[in-house]
């Protein structure tokens, strides 16, 4: 009876070690896949897609103001340019420039910068200011004016169209 108990014992003994070894090899599958999980995510341990940086340059609003210098008569005005970059990420190396006509139909594009190598933060705006000489004779009442806010498309926007502002403005006297 005493080799019958022990081979029950044994039985027993045999049968709780092959059950955990079982287990064990369950629990290193599971952990297996979870570190596979863990490898492919976009974002350690949140699995939040990354960020994209985005940039998106546009002016927002234009003003011509009246300049009276005596000591440079020539300059008359000065163009104050608001631009806004709604991205989330800094642009910079932008430049803006303004196009206009003439009531005769002629168009001044040449000289007309506002900004060169331009830089704005994330959602940041800031407004330049740009001292100009009409090249109308005479200055006209209002000018149809043309902004770029990026015109040699130095930055990788997510809208390049709104990066044109029109309007008709009212030059003061």
């Amino acid at each position: 009876m005493k080799k019958s108990v022990l081979m029950q014992i044994l039985l027993v003994t045999s049968l709780i070690v092959l059950i955990s070894c079982s287990n064990n090899k369950k629990e290193e599958k599971q952990e297996s896949a979870i570190e596979e999980v863990d490898e492919n995510s976009t974002d350690q341990g949140t699995n939040k897609p990354p960020v994209v940086e985005a940039r998106d340059l546009k002016i927002t609003n234009v003003k011509i103001i009246k300049l009276n210098d005596p000591i440079d008569s020539w300059i008359t005005h000065q163009i104050k340019v608001t631009i806004r970059n709604t991205g989330n990420a800094q642009a910079k190396g932008f430049s803006c420039g303004v196009n206009y006509k003439c009531p005769g139909g002629t168009t001044i594009s040449g000289g007309n910068t506002i900004v060169q190598g331009g830089v704005l933060g994330s959602n940041r705006q800031f407004e330049y200011l740009r001292k100009v000489h009409i090249h109308c004779e005479p200055i006209p009442a209002f000018l149809d004016m043309e902004f770029n806010v990026d015109i040699n498309n130095d930055v990788e926007e997510t809208n390049e169209n709104n990066n044109i502002y029109s309007r008709r403005m009212s030059i003061p006297f």
